[in-house]
């Protein structure tokens, strides 16, 4: 009888800790559905406490992503890594918003990146109300860019 030896290589994820930063509305709980491969939702309901969900995206880095309530009034910033700060590039009050979220998170984490991103890309071009800033442009709904984002988490987390 031969036993055969299994060698198990043992690989040490890294956690990176990134917060989905956003108005109400803007697509950030679509976003981490479509990271973790669940279907789009097309009703809205809004986030009223954060949700942690982890995904495993390589052999060398599991993302535990934060989806933060859109609303204003809440106070869920904490400490982490990096944040993803999303507008509606439909919606120019969301876009507006932006440096609210960005004070916001870099209050609690100073000096920390972030990476700005315009959903809903999948809308009528005649709607899209942003021209101006740099931005990456994802569709949530449709799935389109969504892998971008998280190479961009990853080359900035190891920059």
């Amino acid at each position: 009888m031969k036993i055969e030896k299994k060698i198990i290589k043992s690989i040490k994820m890294n956690q990176v800790n990134v917060c989905v930063l956003g108005s109400s509305g803007v697509g950030k709980t679509s976003f981490i559905r479509k990271v973790n491969h669940q279907p789009f939702e097309p009703k809205y309901i809004p986030t009223l406490a954060p949700i942690n969900t982890i995904i495993e995206y390589d052999d060398e880095i599991t993302f535990n992503f934060t989806d933060i309530p859109g609303q204003q009034v809440f106070n869920f910033i904490n400490e982490y890594d990096i944040a993803i700060i999303m507008f509606d590039v439909s919606h120019y009050i969301s876009y507006k918003n932006i440096n609210f979220w960005i004070s916001k998170f870099l209050t609690k984490n100073e000096g920390k990146k972030y990476i700005i991103c315009g959903n809903k890309i999948d809308i009528d071009p005649q709607y899209h109300k942003i021209t101006e800033g740099q931005y990456i442009e994802i569709s949530s709904k449709v799935g389109e860019s969504y892998s971008y984002i998280l190479n961009e988490l990853k080359t900035k987390i190891n920059e």
